[in-house]
């Protein structure tokens, strides 16, 4: 009875590797195909690090490939930053760009633009060091270039210590007022701080840019006293179809 008992644990242990790797397998797979996320960058090079614009203030930025994924054999970005005050960053790619030789790594063919609501990305947020204080969640700003060569913008608060994938649609996006590369581009209306545009999204995006924009804390962290840093991981940037 012993020897039977022992073959039907290992026989239970094998297939509940094996249906674990086979959920994987299709979770991974269903990822891949899925309809409705036009996936853009992957990441999945050793180089990645390479299809991508990058920098920051006091290049207190690093990006480099990374093997954590949200995928079952993929790959992603880490990025490594150190707030510092008044300090920014970006992470690009696309048409457009102060480089232009950062296109995406999977450019879609005859793409319908009237499909399209939104941009997403898969993310990974370590847990905050440095920080005075417990961090649960950081501000990821999105900005996007449409096809008129307007730049618009949106802000999410991303939580830590998990993968998420965030989603930005169209509809939440709005004019960057504080940065344009061609204003004459832009329709605005209103005056100041009232001044906006008047679309949203125009003949589709030319690029995408992610900047860590803060920290989320119920006390404010004083960043020239406290050495604070920020790692995360951008893995599977898409276009959203309807």
């Amino acid at each position: 009875m012993k020897k039977k008992k022992g073959k039907v644990s290992r026989f239970i242990a094998v297939f509940g590797v094996c249906a674990a790797a086979a959920a994987g397998i299709a979770v991974f797979f269903l990822s891949w195909n899925n309809p409705k996320r036009i996936v853009i960058s992957r990441f999945d090079s050793r180089n990645a690090a390479k299809t991508v614009e990058y920098g920051s203030r006091d290049f207190n930025l690093t990006v480099e490939g990374s093997s954590k994924s949200s995928s079952f054999f993929g790959r992603s970005l880490k990025l490594n930053l150190k707030l510092i005050p008044g300090g920014y960053n970006f992470l690009a790619s696309g048409g457009g760009l102060a480089e232009k030789t950062y296109a995406w790594e999977n450019s879609p063919v005859d793409l319908n633009w009237d499909d399209i609501i939104g941009v997403s990305y898969k993310v990974y947020v370590e847990s905050i060091k440095g920080a005075p204080q417990k961090v649960d969640m950081i501000k990821i700003a999105t900005d996007v270039f449409d096809g008129d060569g307007e730049i618009l913008r949106a802000v999410k608060m991303v939580h830590t210590g998990e993968w998420l994938e965030e989603r930005v649609y169209f509809k939440e996006f709005t004019t960057r007022y504080d940065y344009q590369r061609d204003w004459k581009s832009v329709k605005w209306t209103g005056t100041d701080k009232d001044k906006t545009s008047l679309s949203r999204i125009d003949r589709g995006l030319k690029s995408y840019q992610f900047e860590i924009t803060g920290l989320v804390s119920d006390n404010p962290i004083d960043l020239a006293a406290n050495q604070v840093e920020v790692v995360l991981y951008v893995d599977e940037v898409a276009l959203i179809r309807k």
